[in-house]
């Protein structure tokens, strides 16, 4: 149970990620339509700042791969866990992340996450 709730955490950070970053070191606030510095996107995710820079590496890899097994797989090691998800969950996690980064698209414009 509590790998599943790690995962829901971490599609919840990649959900607010999609909102402020562009690209690796490039931070933009869509409200206050201005440049963001890594501890203000450290505020805005509730992560110090290393996590953040982390997290950033994990979120646009994921973009530009379709690797079902870098999406929840221990980082350093890149093999599946023995105790950790099935599979079919995998599979689940990874469609709805998907799903949500194709509904979030108009053409070229990506409407913002509430």
């Amino acid at each position: 149970m509590k790998n599943h709730k790690y995962a829901l955490n971490r599609f919840a950070i990649y959900k607010k990620l999609k909102k402020y970053v562009t690209s690796y070191g490039n931070y933009y606030d869509p409200y206050n339509k201005c440049k963001m510095t890594l501890n203000d996107l450290s505020k805005k995710i509730q992560r110090c700042p290393k996590q953040t820079r982390k997290l950033v590496r994990e979120y646009l890899a994921l973009n530009d791969k379709d690797n079902i097994n870098s999406f929840i797989t221990h980082g350093n090691v890149g093999n599946e866990n023995q105790n950790h998800y099935s599979k079919e969950t995998k599979i689940k996690l990874y469609e709805a992340y998907q799903n949500y980064l194709i509904e979030s698209k108009v053409g070229d414009t990506i409407i913002q996450a509430p």
